[in-house]
Formats: structure tokens, C-alpha cells, sequence
């Protein structure tokens, strides 16, 4: 086994940015891959080998890649989210503040109306997205320039989908909730609405995603082979 030219290594990173890989898990393994290919090879003999693994690893093989990762990360967050939505696993301190964010939007929903209460969910979802970036950013890596071959983290990636998701639902529910007639459950209910307990729902969402962001940790990935 030898170790790489500085040529060898920009032979690679010029193919692999070309492909414009979406994920950096992604472009850390085809990256390994030709280098361990040409680390067990003759130096002479590299621009044969790139030439076939440029084969190997083409635009639709190399999407593919991107499209499972991409679902494997949101079959795992999916899980972490299932997990922390059993409030009844809770224990502690994450107990202790949900109690307190559901008694807050209680009150704020019975004492100040619904449209307080959406926006009380819009903000808790607003922060999540905060703490997301200042908690990940370091794995995100975002370009308007398509070429530019740059790359995020899968994970991170699925998480900002969803909570855009989340926030996007807002407009909708400011410009359509009040043309929505549904009684209340029970007579006398001052916070049990259909539309409240919909957005309940909605904020239990945001909350489990927000979990996720300060259980979850971004390794750097690392792409040097000095």
C-alpha cells in the first residue's frame, strides 16, 4: 500500500465534485473507494484505474447512493422521533418540561385565543430550527452554485425538511383555521378545540424534533489521506 500524489488525490475530488453529491456520507465512501483502489496500486497505472472506477461509480449509480442514504437517515429519524413521542418513557427532566410547555400553551390558549396559541407552536418550531443550526451547522455545508460540488449531512439534511414542514403549515392554519366550524368537544371547553388539539399535536412534533436535534451528534467527516 502507498501513499497517494497530491495529483491522485485532485484527480479524485475534481471527479467527485463533478458528480454533485448531495451527501457527504455519500462522498466520504466513494472518496475511500478510489482511494483504496489506487493505494493498492502502481502509480503508473492510476489514471487507468480512476478512468474505471469514473465508470463504476456514474451519475445514476452515484444518485442512487444520495437516494438511500437519504431514506436510511429518515428511517432513522423516524425511530428516534417514535421514541421520543412515548411520553410515557419520559422521565426527569425532558418530563418535567413538557409538562411545563403544555401547561404554558394552555394557558396561553384559554387566556389570549387560538391565534396566540398557533403562533406560541410557531415559535417553539422557530427555535428548534435555531438550535438545529447552531448545533449542526458545522455538518452543513449549503451552496446556491450547483457546481460548486460542496455537500451536507444526510441526518442534518432530513431534519431541516422537517422542521420546514412544520413551519410551513402555518400559513395555512393563520389563513384558514377561523373558516373551520367545529364545536367543541365537550360544552364549556375553553382549550379542548378541534383546531387546538390538532395543534397540540403539531407541537408535540416540533418537540420531538427538537429532541432529536440535542440527542443526536454530527461527526465531522474527514476526507484527508495524508
Amino acid at each position: 500500500m502507498r501513499k497517494l500524489l497530491p495529483i491522485e488525490l485532485e484527480w479524485i475530488h475534481t471527479r467527485l465534485k463533478s458528480m454533485q453529491i448531495r451527501y457527504s456520507e455519500v462522498y466520504e465512501e466513494i472518496f475511500d473507494h478510489y482511494c483504496f483502489a489506487l493505494e493498492n496500486t502502481l502509480a503508473e497505472d492510476s489514471p487507468k484505474i480512476i478512468a474505471k472506477l469514473n465508470e463504476d461509480f456514474a451519475w445514476s449509480v452515484v444518485k442512487r447512493m444520495d437516494k438511500i442514504r437519504r431514506k436510511a437517515s429518515n428511517q432513522q429519524l423516524n425511530k428516534m422521533q417514535l421514541e421520543t413521542l412515548k411520553i410515557w418513557n419520559l422521565k426527569g427532566t425532558s418530563l418535567i418540561l413538557l409538562f411545563i410547555i403544555l401547561a404554558i400553551s394552555i394557558s396561553i390558549s384559554y387566556w389570549l385565543g387560538t391565534f396566540a396559541f398557533i403562533s406560541w407552536v410557531g415559535i417553539v418550531g422557530f427555535s428548534g430550527i435555531i438550535l438545529l443550526y447552531l448545533k449542526h451547522r458545522s455538518a452543513l455545508n449549503f451552496s446556491l452554485n450547483p457546481w460548486e460540488g460542496k455537500t451536507t449531512n444526510s441526518f442534518s439534511h432530513v431534519l431541516y425538511s422537517r422542521f420546514s414542514f412544520f413551519l410551513g403549515i402555518f400559513p395555512y392554519a393563520f389563513i384558514g383555521i377561523d373558516k373551520v366550524n367545529f364545536d367543541r368537544l365537550y360544552s364549556g371547553s375553553q382549550f379542548f378545540t378541534v383546531s387546538n388539539i390538532a395543534f397540540v399535536l403539531l407541537l408535540l412534533y416540533g418537540l420531538s424534533l427538537i429532541k432529536v436535534v440535542l440527542d443526536h451528534q454530527v461527526t465531522k467527516i474527514k476526507l484527508s489521506r495524508n
